[in-house]
């Protein structure tokens, strides 16, 4: 939904990805064919100690607090998909960075800015 600092390259490939299935979505829909966007925010992976940082290290930061076991994404997205529901956002964060880049982009831009200057 939103670049997130220090993650230019994650941030891309989730836009692009959104796009894409947006695309499909218009393009497809005569066939009958739906997509679904499914953005299920902190997740409990490994990827903040196996992805790599700006710099080409490997991370070695901790789980988000709010991170959300795998299973319970699963069972969201699969709701989702029962649902018929184009576009899923499963936390608060998610819901407020949404409507943010479109109401207040420029407080958006400070809020990740901070978030930046606090991961640092």
């Amino acid at each position: 939904l939103r670049g997130i600092p220090g993650r230019s390259a994650y941030s891309a490939s989730k836009a692009a990805g959104h796009a894409l299935m947006e695309s499909a979505s218009m393009e497809l829909a005569s066939e009958n064919f739906r997509t679904i966007i499914f953005c299920p925010g902190y997740t409990v992976t490994g990827l903040r100690t196996s992805g790599l940082a700006v710099d080409g290290t490997v991370l070695a930061e901790s789980q988000a607090k709010d991170a959300v076991p795998a299973e319970v994404q699963a069972v969201r997205l699969c709701n989702a998909l029962e649902n018929r529901r184009g576009l899923v956002l499963t936390n608060t964060n998610g819901r407020a960075i949404y409507w943010l880049r479109t109401l207040a982009p420029n407080l958006l831009d400070r809020i990740m800015a901070g978030k930046l200057r606090n991961d640092y």
